[in-house]
């Protein structure tokens, strides 16, 4: 993987349960890592769901693979320029080389 190749800016985020003042369970998603990446654009489509229309956004990152990170899962978040995507594949590249994230993103993310 090449350094030039990674031109953006990711934060990893990782789900924290906690319960506020009401004894409720909120969660806080917290920054476990900002690496670089490539981004690779997958698809732009637009869907009808529950008779209200949206664009869903489908992207791919490459980035370095650490152990930090290894156990990457849907249950993570990622953020890039201040928009959150959810994480729906994770899988180490090239044996312990890369990894490779599969994101989409988040509905209610204002469109860049």
């Amino acid at each position: 993987m090449r350094a030039g190749t990674l031109d953006r800016q990711l934060t990893l985020l990782r789900a924290s349960p906690s319960t506020d003042a009401m004894n409720e369970t909120v969660i806080a998603w917290l920054p476990l890592a900002t690496v670089r990446a490539k981004r690779l654009d997958l698809s732009d489509t637009q869907k009808v769901q529950a008779a209200q229309a949206g664009i869903v956004m489908s992207v791919r990152y490459e980035i370095r693979w650490s152990q930090l990170w290894a156990d990457l899962s849907p249950l993570d978040r990622l953020e890039e320029a201040g928009r959150q995507f959810d994480i729906v594949g994770a899988k180490e590249i090239q044996r312990r080389r890369g990894f490779e994230i599969t994101a989409v993103a988040r509905p209610d993310q204002p469109t860049a």
